[in-house]
């Protein structure tokens, strides 16, 4: 039987992560940092796509 996640622990490692390395977008308007997530999402979502013909 799996694990079940730790969602709560999960997200305070993600905001301590983003507090010491990701300081110029926590600062943004809201706005822009949806926008910005938003695009990184994209982005990934492109790479799972295109799978193993992703150039390296």
């Amino acid at each position: 039987m799996s694990q079940p996640y730790d969602f709560l622990a999960m997200q305070q490692a993600q905001f301590r992560h983003d507090q010491r390395n990701h300081s110029d977008i926590i600062c943004l308007p809201k706005p822009d940092r949806l926008k910005h997530y938003g695009l990184h999402f994209a982005k990934y979502v492109g790479r799972l796509a295109r799978g193993n013909t992703e150039p390296s």
